[in-house]
């Protein structure tokens, strides 16, 4: 495990690296303010510091993890540990298509965090890749129920489903702490598509036809 983090004053930025080689700890010299310490895993060298993190349209988004806390080091010394948390989302699609092999893309509006660990809009999308029998899409966190399947036949876009709806309908917290991972059902009828979301089933009511 390889850990970035920043510590960032009113007019200083410190930036370091833990991991095996480097050892699991470090000594750093501060101002005597507050100050913001921020810690990321898994970012596959996508996080940018201060700036956060930003992954382009139809990139994969990396299985990151998060840590931020506010320091007061107006005193000789203070120690913090870093405990990271789940900053992202596993969606594992599962469909029972005996028809076609589909190609999903999932879709949204929200692209990485910020620095404070901030929802960044922007555009995101990002292909779901055969994992096991299904297909699987890691996302970033979710600043509103916009996130949409894509669902292609060779390279045409068949059907566009909004599961961002569907997901917080079952009760998912794109707010916790640490993110859970989605399991996405697609049941195939002669006539329409059933969603099971997280063992939550919704029926679409628009008709789908092979």
């Amino acid at each position: 495990m390889i850990v970035n983090w920043v510590l960032a004053a009113s007019d200083t930025v410190m930036e370091g690296v833990l991991n095996v080689v480097s050892g699991p700890s470090c000594t750093v010299e501060v101002p005597r303010e507050r100050i913001w310490l921020v810690a990321v895993s898994g970012s596959g060298g996508q996080f940018a510091g201060v700036q956060g993190l930003k992954v382009e349209e139809g990139k994969p988004f990396p299985a990151v993890y998060y840590y931020r806390s506010e320091l007061d080091t107006r005193c000789d010394s203070l120690r913090d540990t870093i405990l990271l948390h789940k900053n992202h989302a596993c969606v594992t699609i599962r469909d029972n298509n005996p028809y076609e092999i589909f190609t999903y893309y999932l879709r949204g509006n929200s692209c990485g965090f910020d620095f404070e660990g901030n929802v960044l809009e922007g555009s995101f999308r990002s292909r779901a890749e055969p994992n096991n029998g299904a297909y699987s899409c890691i996302v970033p966190r979710q600043g509103d129920d916009s996130l949409r399947l894509e669902v292609y036949l060779g390279n045409e876009l068949t059907r566009s489903f909004p599961i961002g709806e569907l997901i917080a309908q079952s009760g998912f917290d794109w707010t916790a702490e640490d993110l859970e991972d989605i399991d996405l059902t697609l049941d195939y009828t002669d006539t329409q598509v059933t969603f099971t979301v997280n063992g939550w089933t919704h029926r679409l009511t628009f008709y789908y036809e092979f």
